[in-house]
């Protein structure tokens, strides 16, 4: 498997404990909401530093989508699920998980920030999500 399937797997493995949550680690043409994929970010890794023979640092995102049947509880999931102390934040950032993920990395993986909180569209059906982005040095 090469390194970005590699990477992929990992962060999906590490959320996938998730109580009631899906996690892909590819985008996909439907959704079992709610759900996330990994998705690569721009940019999604420095080549000057891996031919170099040093850790590269790897951008990702994590797209989390739930269903808009009830827009007011839609926002209150999203929100409980970013909070800093929230399930995804704390997951993707803790250090002590023994997973495959800490054996790819150096085992500095940050959450940088979430961003686009609203509408996506996935085979025809729109939800409400946000993106997280994070980088590893792997």
């Amino acid at each position: 498997m090469n390194r970005l399937s590699a990477l992929r797997e990992a962060i999906a493995a590490r959320l996938g404990n998730i109580d009631d949550f899906t996690i892909y680690p590819r985008i996909t043409d439907t959704a079992n909401v709610p759900c996330a994929w990994v998705v690569p970010d721009r940019p999604l890794v420095d080549y000057q530093q891996v031919f170099r023979g040093a850790v590269g640092q790897w951008n990702f995102l994590v797209e989390i989508i739930t269903n808009r049947i009830d827009i007011e509880s839609a926002q209150d999931f999203l929100d409980e699920y970013i909070d800093p102390d929230g399930p995804f934040v704390t997951r993707l950032q803790d250090d002590t998980i023994s997973d495959a993920l800490s054996e790819l990395t150096s085992n500095a993986v940050q959450v940088l920030a979430a961003s686009r909180y609203g509408s996506y569209r996935v085979g025809g059906t729109t939800y409400l999500g946000i993106q997280l982005s994070l980088q590893l040095w792997a």
